[in-house]
């Protein structure tokens, strides 16, 4: 099981059609170089996650964050989503996203059912 202590959120890129945005220990070692290979532990999280999960269209998303921060970017990036996840009070821990290229969609999964709750309230 995961825990909470020691987690950062870095990108980790997949496969040519998906990216993983997730936590990983520092004190595993893991770095970036090494994520390409070493997926097993943000698999499993991904996996244990799937019960709370909530998609958004990329394009519906990438309207939604512009509105919220008031955003000028061309782009919808890793860090902006963060940034506007914890504008909406939700700390790098507790969620993991997911984009598909060819379906155009971001999956979020959380930690726990009230993570989820939190987030569909925090949309309004």
């Amino acid at each position: 099981m995961l825990s909470k202590t020691n987690l950062s959120v870095p990108a980790l890129h997949v496969s040519s059609n998906t990216y993983f945005h997730t936590m990983r220990p520092k004190a595993q070692g893991i770095t970036p170089e090494t994520t390409m290979s070493g997926t097993n532990l943000h698999k499993e999280t991904w996996d244990l996650w799937q019960d709370n999960n909530y998609v958004f269209g990329k394009e519906t998303l990438w309207a939604r964050i512009r509105t919220d921060l008031n955003c000028k970017q061309q782009n919808l990036t890793t860090a902006i989503c963060r940034d506007w996840m914890y504008t909406l009070g939700l700390q790098p821990n507790m969620y993991i996203f997911k984009y598909d290229r060819r379906k155009g969609t971001i999956e979020f999964r959380f930690e726990s059912a009230s993570d989820r709750a939190f987030f569909k309230l925090s949309l309004g």
